[in-house]
């Protein structure tokens, strides 16, 4: 039995047809963000309405997520990571077709570290041709030492005033600090908030480091417990 998973923006053509293609789908979960404008708002419910009347009278359950923002990549991949976890990668196919480009990366990072199966419906095509995603083929491996995964969350955690402030929280020398902190920078995972004097910067975690942080802990430590709420429609 499969779990079908899915982004849901606007337009519930291009979620449903991943569901009418996978055989044996026993549940289907729905992923959709409000919208920003209550137009936009009305929108996303009246296509989360007509997957619903899709659905209704099938053996298949549905089980609706409203995301709490559009475009936090790292709150909607530790929702998607949890959901697949819960239900198993190898039992799941994942449609990143809907909702905004954020929600679409977010999701195929998902896959990319689980290895679920993923598949889109190409927007600007008028056939409803489902393309698999040879996402599960590529090796995903962590691109933080021990010592750099310590740093950045220490920064994720922390308020730091300066470089200095971190390496004495973190017991370590300054230089070994900076070195580190150079690493980061080279990644996109750590940048920096002026202070008004030159030669001090604070170093903050950008979005790109939230994301690494997660898919760091996700795949060394396995830490993190399913968040999230979810809501069952009967």
């Amino acid at each position: 039995m499969v779990t079908v998973l899915g982004t849901l923006g606007f337009h519930e053509e291009k979620f449903l047809p991943a569901i009418l293609a996978t055989p044996d789908v026993r549940r289907v979960i729905l992923n959709f963000a409000p919208g920003e404008t209550a137009e936009k708002e009305k929108k996303v419910q009246l296509a989360v309405q007509r997957v619903r009347r899709a659905l209704a009278g099938t053996k298949v359950g549905l089980t609706e997520v409203k995301l709490s923002d559009p475009w936090d990549i790292s709150a909607m991949l530790t929702t998607f990571l949890d959901e697949l976890r819960l239900e198993g990668p190898g039992n799941c196919v994942f449609n990143i077709t809907g909702g905004t480009k954020p929600m679409a990366v977010a999701a195929a990072l998902a896959c990319l570290v689980t290895g679920a199966k993923a598949v889109y419906v190409p927007e600007e095509s008028e056939k409803l041709d489902i393309i698999e995603l040879p996402l599960p083929a590529i090796t995903v491996r962590p691109l933080l030492t021990p010592t750099q995964f310590k740093m950045l969350r220490a920064v994720a955690q922390n308020e730091f005033l300066s470089e200095k402030d971190l390496a004495g929280y973190l017991r370590r020398s300054a230089p070994t600090v900076c070195y580190h902190l150079e690493k980061l920078r080279q990644i996109g995972a750590i940048g920096e908030e002026g202070t008004g004097d030159r030669r001090i910067v604070r170093p903050k975690i950008t979005k790109a480091g939230e994301v690494l942080l997660l898919l760091h802990e996700r795949l060394c430590t396995n830490a993190d417990k399913p968040r999230g709420t979810f809501h069952n429609t009967p």
